[in-house]
């Protein structure tokens, strides 16, 4: 498990769940004690998430988005086109380097068969991605803003919250920087599905 800091869109996402939470818990009589047992967390884990003590993953939102019957786009608007059914399909999928060299294969809940999971091998997109991370990339998923987006080129890889996409260019957003990238300089793009947690 990634220790990552908190960002603001961590603190933004777990605000929604809150606010979801103290309506939805509610109406369908759960606590928090509850929750931890049908989600097999403990009571202390789902405290930590609605309080953004510890941020919440793809499969994370999922499994709040499950319990609350809501979408997970209430709490991550970025997931959007994901659905609970779609992505809890287990697949055999490709893990790759950096570099695009498959190292292995591993079972990991994904929306399509063309994703593959990227294994980070360094710190050069902390405080996001440390080393030793997973993604679950859909390459077929559309470059979305808000959508965290993978993109390969010819000067290196690039990962960040997409921005803006227009008709030339893809703008991301990382460590507070913008980064413009030519539609034509990428030699291969995706979607950051989740971060896979082993």
């Amino acid at each position: 498990m990634s220790n990552r800091q908190i960002t603001r869109e961590d603190r933004e996402k777990a605000r929604r769940l809150r606010a979801i939470w103290n309506q939805r818990a509610r109406e369908l009589n759960i606590t928090q004690g509850t929750a931890a047992k049908q989600l097999n967390w403990s009571q202390p884990a789902i405290s930590q998430y609605l309080n953004c003590k510890t941020a919440l993953n793809t499969d994370a939102i999922l499994k709040f988005a499950e319990l609350l019957h809501i979408s997970p786009a209430a709490i991550d608007p970025s997931l959007a086109h994901l659905s609970t059914a779609e992505i809890h399909r287990k697949r055999l999928l490709k893990v790759v380097s950096l570099s695009l060299q498959t190292e292995s294969f591993l079972d990991a809940p994904a929306s399509s068969d063309a994703c593959f999971i990227l294994h980070i091998e360094s710190d050069d997109f902390a405080p996001r991605f440390t080393t030793g991370d997973k993604l679950v990339l859909n390459p077929d998923a559309p470059l979305l803003p808000g959508a965290t987006a993978v993109i390969w080129t010819h000067q290196g890889l690039h990962i960040g919250k997409v921005h803006s996409v227009t008709k030339t260019r893809v703008t991301l957003h990382h460590n507070s920087k913008l980064q413009s990238v030519r539609h034509t300089a990428i030699q291969k793009r995706c979607v950051a599905e989740y971060l896979l947690l082993l």
